[in-house]
């Protein structure tokens, strides 16, 4: 009789390994789980800061990026970004999809999203975002044709 067939089970070297595989996998699963509801948190958090400075267009930019890159898993972090992507947009008067066509309305292509916050919405006054200049001011520049001023002799 040889020793490989009186151990037991779980002493068997085919049995260890296969469990080892199988615990390396779930803990592997269950790191990247963390880290994206860690990712997901800070986009929220990052989105939370700018919506207390009054940068609601770069704030929804934040709560969308908690949205889009941060799920699966779904999270509370997904949710609450979510309303407050509608409350920024609220704020901004911006209805335009982040993707397609911006003739179309975001409150008619997703309208069960936005018949959740419909009501808290309403009471919102839009107001523009002065924090946020798409255009940095650069200075003008010369007309074709216009003369260049005189540059003035030194001795």
């Amino acid at each position: 009789m040889n020793d490989a067939a009186t151990l037991p089970l779980h002493k068997k070297p085919w049995v260890q390994t296969t469990l080892l595989v199988i615990g390396t996998i779930i803990i592997a699963y269950g790191m990247v789980y963390f880290e994206i509801i860690r990712r997901a948190h800070a986009a929220y958090d990052r989105g939370e800061a700018l919506y207390a400075k009054g940068q609601f267009r770069q704030a929804l930019w934040e709560y969308q990026e908690c949205q889009e890159f941060y799920q699966p898993p779904h999270n509370k972090w997904n949710d609450l970004s979510e309303a407050k992507e509608w409350e920024c947009r609220a704020r901004l008067n911006d209805w335009a999809p982040p993707e397609g066509p911006l003739d179309e309305d975001i409150r008619v292509t997703r309208s069960q999203i936005y018949n959740k916050y419909q009501s808290a919405l309403a009471v919102i006054t839009p107001q523009p975002d002065t924090t946020y200049n798409p255009i940095p001011n650069t200075p003008p520049q010369p007309k074709k044709g216009a003369k260049k001023p005189a540059k003035s002799a030194t001795k």
